[in-house]
């Protein structure tokens, strides 16, 4: 995690394995006032193979397509 200043901080994670499967996550975290927190995220997903050989992604994840994008918004409070 890299804090730009008190309130708002920058997070990476990176992931993969010997299967070829792969993911990305990034978030800002924003502290609005103290005890509320506002973090936004982008996740971002590859799909290799099922560790038989390349095997088709709907036949595993249910989808038609090998990659995916999608995000998040978070509102937290603290008590």
């Amino acid at each position: 995690t890299y804090e730009f200043d008190e309130k708002t901080s920058f997070n990476l994670q990176v992931s993969g394995d010997q299967l070829k499967d792969a993911g990305v996550a990034a978030n800002v975290a924003y502290m609005v006032v103290p005890g509320f927190t506002v973090t936004a995220e982008v996740d971002y997903d590859h799909y290799g193979n099922s560790g038989l050989g390349p095997a088709e992604p709907t036949a595993v994840k249910g989808t038609s397509k090998p990659n995916s994008v999608g995000g998040i918004l978070r509102l937290q409070g603290s008590f």
